[in-house]
């Protein structure tokens, strides 16, 4: 909710002290990774989602996360693996397809 209102340096501490208490948190690295993204921190961001799919490599939204940080890192086709996976987990999933779309395309 911090980094939704604008307070991403705050979101990320709570999570990392959410981490500190349970580092096995699929969930929280998952939502750091992001929060660390939208701060430009794309390589700590790299590292979290990493640590998310070891942990739980059936939740979508990890794969969709790291597959937008891989593209703006410009592997493009590791990007593309990563959201072909999220779909694959979950057909429906609409960050996914528009992940997959703009790899695709390279823009």
């Amino acid at each position: 909710a911090l980094d939704c209102s604008g307070q991403p340096d705050a979101a990320a501490q709570r999570l990392r002290e959410a981490l500190a208490r349970t580092p096995k948190s699929h969930h929280a690295r998952s939502t750091l990774g992001m929060v660390y993204a939208k701060q430009g921190k794309l390589e700590e961001a790299l590292e979290e989602l990493n640590r998310a799919i070891e942990l739980n490599r059936g939740f979508d939204m990890s794969w969709v996360y790291r597959g937008n940080v891989l593209f703006l890192l410009g592997r493009r086709d590791e990007a593309v693996s990563d959201f072909k996976q999220a779909m694959a987990l979950n057909p429906e999933n609409p960050a996914a397809h528009k992940g997959l779309a703009a790899a695709m395309a390279g823009r």
